[in-house]
Parts: C-alpha cells; structure tokens; sequence
C-alpha cells in the first residue's frame, strides 16, 4: 500500500489552514457518526440520511467549485425578484 502524500507546511498561515481543515473534518464525522446512528433507529430517512452521509464524506472539491457560482445564481434572482438575500455575507 503506498503511503499518501503529505503537504508541508510553509508556515504559520498554512499551519492555520490545515487546521481549520481538520477541524471541518472531524464536524463531518461528528455529524456522519450521528446519521449513521440515526438510520439504526430509524428507516424512514436511509435515502435522505445515506446521499447527506455521502456528500459530506465526497472530497472530489466538486461542491467547493460550485457552490459560489450557485450563490450567485441565487443572490441574483433573489434580487431580480425583490426577495431578501439568503446569506447576508
């Protein structure tokens, strides 16, 4: 098995980076923890429960890409309608 990859830090900054990252990581096991227990109690929710358990666990970077051009599709309808912005920020 080959061993992964690790990034270096090149300084203070990235040393803050990669931990704000492992903190994000370690929020989203918390929360897949709880999904799992939650479909051992339930079945009602498994499809809802398994695709939020498979999209917080997906790492391919594709929902980071896209979510800022979704928030500006939305803050610009929502203007367009004279709705309230959504994510004031």
């Amino acid at each position: 098995m080959a061993a992964k990859p690790t990034i270096k830090s090149a300084g203070r900054k990235t040393g803050r980076a990669e931990e704000a990252v492992l903190r994000k990581k370690k929020s989203i096991n918390e929360l897949v923890a709880s999904i799992e227990a939650t479909q051992q109690s339930t079945s009602e929710p498994r499809p809802f429960l398994a695709t939020l358990r498979n999209w917080l666990l997906d790492e391919s970077g594709y929902d980071e890409e896209n979510w800022p051009k979704l928030k500006r599709a939305l803050r610009r309808e929502r203007k367009r309608v004279g709705a309230e912005d959504l994510f004031h920020g």
